[in-house]
């Protein structure tokens, strides 16, 4: 070690991290005081003094950067590092050394959006191949300098800025790195005929408000070396401009919310309504520098939800997840991570290159990562196949996980049967069509559909029969016609915690489903195919299989469709003479019966 510990040394001293929601720099606080013990060690190592005064300057001035919305927050995180320097300043006697200033290191804006009015203010060509810089150096922006002489003096203002206490030279620099800015920015402009722009920024500007954060242009000194080393960070959440219950939505304009909507960028945070944190994990990788690391704590759905499945699919293509922590706990306020918030929350830690499939997760009981617990080894070309839709990240361990392995090997996914359809009588759009007499023809809801028999005994309600004349005259569509079929049915809607997420038998033809139950149904009509399938899906293992997919008490169609079946001729009969005889009868002996026949199915030895 010790040979390497000066190279290792410098090489923590270029770092380069940013926060991209800084809030009050608590993360880069942290990740300071990390810097100042690993540094310190190597120092020591290398027989060299140790200053930690000296430690933190160079990282706030060479490493720390950090943008948010919110000026008061910025504030608050420059005054945190002020602080942190504090404390190890020594003084002798003497005057105390200034404080540097943060002004162009922790900056004011809207990380997620580089536009402004759909105009894109970077021009990409400005740190393109030496063929294109060479075209836009050629290029006078008003007739002044060209691109390169103010990306130069830029970054050596920016430079002496930071050292400067004298507040006349100040005050002169701050003005000269804005107005280089808004000359490059200008320069854009012009290119694209935008003239009616400048006025509207400028005015921004002298009411020091900003709709938008051009990185390249902020920290160019950064993206000249292609990004940033390390992005870590708590983003905001909350869903965007949503239409129901808009007290705790994310209010955006128009214009913004076109930008998440069609941005390159943004594309992987796309699935229901957006997210706000989805967007700015793609806009954190966006940041990275090849090879660059990843490690932000974002609401737990990241793992599971199919809204964020295009951002884990994203992920996994582009992506080397190192680890995920997953804090379940949401309830209890002393163990939930975040007392102010009622939220499952994991922690992603991943390289932006693709180096292997390979990835590690844990689960965590308390608030705090507990190093003891043993991860579990997983790898994203298994869970592909286990969820090739929904690209989820089960919460299991180790021996649930070999066993989701086990259960797809050689198997077909439930959905090359017959994909798991809603029933055909929406309840709240189809009044018209049914009604409680007697005479017409059976309405199953959910409330009705348990484990191998339809109940006639409902808690809430009366039973419900369909005016089919009526109904088969003012629909026509394929769905309308699966009532000529015997199905499988089941219950739209499970309690997360019930013993039975599935909870399904078998119905003759001629009956309707109403969408709170949840259908299959074979083309062919064949009854055993049917029997065969009855009784994998009510068996305790396709139980606990759907259980470890399913995040909420939906019981969702695409969720159905993932189903791995086994097919075995060995015990295809004794099966279906199981089910048959427990949808007439059910026993508690034979449903063990059938779990076990299950087992031996998909060649499970031990089961839980």
């Amino acid at each position: 070690m010790e040979v390497f510990a000066e190279e290792v040394d410098e090489y923590i001293n270029r770092l380069t991290i940013v926060d991209p929601s800084v809030g009050s720099g608590a993360y880069l606080v942290g990740m300071l005081n990390q810097i100042v013990k690993l540094r310190s060690n190597l120092l020591e190592i290398s027989g060299k003094k140790v200053d930690k005064y000296e430690i933190k300057i160079n990282a706030i001035q060479n490493s720390l950067y950090g943008v948010d919305i919110e000026f008061d927050a910025v504030e608050i995180a420059k005054l945190r590092l002020w602080l942190s320097l504090i404390v190890d300043q020594e003084t002798e006697g003497n005057k105390p050394r200034p404080l540097p200033n943060l002004n162009f290191h922790l900056r004011v804006g809207n990380s997620l959006v580089d536009t402004f009015d759909n105009i894109k203010l970077w021009n990409v060509r400005w740190r393109g191949t030496k063929k294109e810089k060479k075209v836009d150096n050629q290029i006078n922006i008003f007739n002044v300098d060209t691109v390169a002489e103010i990306m130069y003096r830029l970054k050596n203002a920016k430079n002496e800025f930071f050292n400067t206490s004298n507040e006349q030279r100040k005050n002169e620099l701050s003005k000269q790195i804005e107005r280089e800015q808004i000359e490059l920015i200008r320069a854009e402009l012009v290119s694209q005929g935008k003239f009616a722009l400048f006025d509207q920024i400028d005015d921004m500007l002298k009411r020091k408000t900003k709709p938008f954060f051009i990185w390249e242009l902020e920290f160019e000194e950064v993206f000249e070396n292609g990004g940033f080393d390390i992005v870590i960070g708590n983003p905001p959440y909350g869903l965007v401009n949503k239409k129901q219950n808009k007290s705790d939505t994310i209010v955006v304009s128009e214009a913004e919310l076109s930008l998440y909507k069609t941005d390159d960028i943004y594309k992987p945070a796309k699935g229901g309504v957006i997210n706000i944190y989805r967007l700015f994990i793609c806009k954190s990788i966006d940041l990275l520098k090849d090879k660059g690391c990843l490690n932000l704590i974002f609401p737990m759905a990241f793992m599971g939800d199919l809204t964020a499945s295009a951002l884990r699919k994203f992920i996994f293509n582009n992506m080397k997840i190192n680890y995920i922590e997953a804090f379940p706990e949401r309830d209890d306020i002393n163990k939930r991570v975040f007392q102010s918030a009622k939220m499952s929350v994991c922690i992603l830690n991943a390289t932006k290159a693709k180096l292997d499939s390979k990835l590690k997760m844990r689960i965590q009981d308390n608030r705090f990562v507990n190093l003891s617990y043993p991860y579990v080894e997983m790898d994203t070309k298994d869970l592909k196949v286990i969820e090739p839709k929904g690209y989820t990240i089960p919460l299991v361990n180790q021996r649930e996980y070999d066993l989701l392995r086990q259960l797809n090997e050689n198997t077909r996914k439930l959905v090359s049967y017959s994909k798991c359809y809603t029933g055909e009588i929406d309840l709240s759009l189809n009044k018209k069509f049914y009604g409680l007499i007697k005479n017409d023809t059976p309405l199953l809801r959910g409330a009705q559909v348990q484990r191998w028999h339809i109940t006639e005994k409902i808690s809430q309600g009366e039973l419900l029969y369909i005016n089919k004349p009526l109904y088969l005259s003012e629909n026509s569509s394929p769905k309308s016609r699966h009532y000529k079929n015997k199905r499988i049915v089941m219950q739209g809607i499970t309690g997360v915690n019930e013993k039975y997420r599935l909870k399904m038998t078998m119905i003759e033809n001629n009956e309707f489903c109403a969408n709170s139950v949840n259908y299959l149904v074979l083309e062919n009509d064949d009854e055993n195919q049917l029997l065969y399938l009855l009784g994998i899906l009510n068996s305790s293992l396709i139980n606990w299989y759907f259980k470890k997919f399913s995040t909420n008490s939906n019981v969702n169609g695409y969720e159905i469709d993932n189903i791995p079946i086994m097919e075995d001729d060995n015990y295809r009969n004794e099966l279906i003479d199981l089910v048959r005889n427990q949808l007439k009868n059910s026993s508690e002996e034979r449903e063990n019966k059938i779990n076990n026949l299950v087992l031996k199915i998909y060649n499970i030895k031990n089961f839980m």
